[in-house]
């Protein structure tokens, strides 16, 4: 069984469990339910607000149909990492996750995308799969950058960790099963 947790993230950096459904991150139609039962409750969908997601089509999608395309996409650096080293042969993968933090973590936006570009290019030679999944959203694993915002908040919202550590801490052993995470944090950008 598979959980969707949506986290919000207040302005002071209180994290809040503001939903849960009982579905995976690719069923748009179960997920644009649980967006709107949220709308009702009081959730400024409509705004500007960013969303650290895995990459799941389907909540993307979602996400854009609630609040009107006025969002921005933070992409879960820790699973982008993982799907991008599972393509590559057993020898290039040390290597690779020692270099991948580095070009995430350069402070100004074209410098962590042109490092991003080069490693995307010497990954294709080695396996065109790799490449490829580096490719793919590449520019929204770069939000908090293009924000500015990387070095205040890159540490707490560029991966899903930090909800799922959060969900474990309050249900505990039943945490274990398989979760999917998504996080909103309000007012990272203003109206």
């Amino acid at each position: 069984m598979q959980y969707t947790f949506v986290v919000g993230v207040t302005e002071a950096g209180y994290k809040r469990i503001l939903s849960l459904a009982s579905c995976s991150l690719q069923h748009t139609e179960t997920l644009e339910t649980m967006l709107e039962q949220l709308a009702r409750r009081g959730s400024r969908m409509s705004e500007s607000l960013l969303y650290v997601i895995p990459s799941a089509v389907g909540l993307r999608r979602a996400l854009v149909a609630r609040s009107g395309g006025h969002i921005f996409v933070q992409r879960c650096l820790a699973q982008k990492r993982a799907r991008v080293v599972s393509y590559l042969p057993q020898e290039y993968r040390l290597a690779v996750c020692r270099a991948q933090p580095h070009a995430w973590d350069a402070v100004e936006y074209g410098d962590a995308l042109a490092a991003l570009k080069r490693m995307q290019q010497r990954m294709q030679r080695i396996n065109e799969s790799a490449g490829r999944a580096l490719a793919r959203g590449l520019v929204e694993t770069l939000t908090l950058h293009r924000a500015g915002a990387y070095v205040a908040l890159g540490r707490s919202l560029t991966t899903t960790r930090v909800i799922a550590r959060l969900v474990q801490r309050l249900y505990g052993p039943c945490a274990n099963a398989q979760t999917e995470c998504v996080g909103a944090a309000h007012h990272l950008y203003g109206a």
